[in-house]
């Protein structure tokens, strides 16, 4: 039978009064919603129409002419659904804990827009090289699939392994990795690079960057995939000093700014001060001025504490200008 147009399931076909003929059609499709050709845009039976018509799903029309003369004498038609997965992935917080780790969460949607099927859920973290993985895990609404702990097996964590899903369902997955950076020394760079830095769309191997693919035939071709892409806190300091103004009193006002960079997600800090000075030299005073929110007071002999559990934006910048008097 060809691939287009009509097929002839019957020519000229006898048939006794009062009789029956079935027939069994068979149709081998394939799908493809990225870049195969069509709109890329699953349409289901009835969808926008409530009654379904051509190029809609599987829409199937069939006709009988009982004369040769080119007018069907009665027609029927049917529709069905395939599966039309689509997967989300969305990045929803770092959140620092106890330990000084990180706890990354991200939430994946896989919904169908078609008929009854299954799929495989694979997920690959593809960090900035001073992130460690320490351990992962996650929660679903699958039915059959409420969560638990992952372990990578070639770079990837299976969330879903021919997953059933309803037809027009939804599953929920939210993924919790717990992660370390370690800016000195730690195995990677010692450099962090932020989502989309230098390359405007995240890729692979920058901040928190994650990707999920899901495969609706076990053929082992993703039908469609996802990114995600959030930052950890990446704080660097850097201090200067500034001047030693001799005073009226003859004193020495000493100044030195430390200018806190965050080229990471929000986050938050302690900042100390440890004065070390040569031993002939005593401190009188000192106090500090910042563009932290809320930062700006004197301080007691070192060391000295400019700032404790301080939030800082993702990509901000605080300067510290502290002043010592000594003599």
């Amino acid at each position: 039978m060809n691939t287009s147009g009509n097929w002839t399931l019957a020519n000229d076909q006898p048939i006794v009064a009062f009789a029956t003929h079935t027939y069994t059609l068979v149709v081998n499709v394939s799908m493809n919603l990225n870049g195969g050709g069509g709109d890329d845009q699953y349409t289901s039976c009835g969808e926008g129409t409530q009654v379904p018509q051509p190029g809609q799903g599987l829409y199937n029309y069939t006709s009988i002419d009982t004369n040769n003369d080119g007018t069907p004498e009665d027609d029927d038609d049917a529709c069905g659904d395939l599966p039309a997965l689509d997967v989300e992935k969305d990045f929803v917080s770092a959140a620092l804990q106890a330990n000084g780790t990180y706890n990354v969460t991200y939430t994946i949607t896989v919904s169908n827009e078609g008929g009854v099927g299954q799929y495989d859920l694979k997920d690959t973290p593809g960090f900035d090289n001073d992130i460690a993985i320490n351990s992962a895990s996650f929660t679903s609404n699958a039915p059959g699939n409420g969560g638990g702990s992952l372990t990578l097996a070639g770079g990837m964590w299976t969330l879903a392994n021919d997953q059933a899903i309803a037809a027009n369902g939804t599953h929920t997955y939210t993924l919790v990795v717990n992660v370390s950076m370690n800016l000195n020394g730690g195995g990677g760079d010692d450099q962090y690079t932020s989502c989309g830095e230098g390359t405007q769309v995240p890729q692979p191997g920058q901040g928190l960057h994650n990707h999920t693919s899901i495969d609706t035939n076990n053929d082992g071709t993703p039908e469609d995939d996802d990114d995600a892409c959030g930052d950890l806190p990446a704080l660097d300091v850097e201090k200067d000093f500034v001047s030693a103004a001799l005073q009226a009193n003859g004193t020495y006002n000493v100044t030195y700014t430390i200018t806190v960079s965050n080229e990471g997600g929000a986050g938050q800090y302690d900042l100390t001060d440890q004065a070390g000075f040569d031993n002939d030299i005593s401190i009188n005073s000192a106090s500090y001025t910042s563009n932290a929110p809320g930062k700006r007071r004197s301080c007691r002999i070192g060391p000295w504490t400019l700032a404790n559990d301080q939030t800082i934006a993702a990509n901000g910048t605080h300067t510290y200008t502290l002043v010592v008097n000594e003599v």
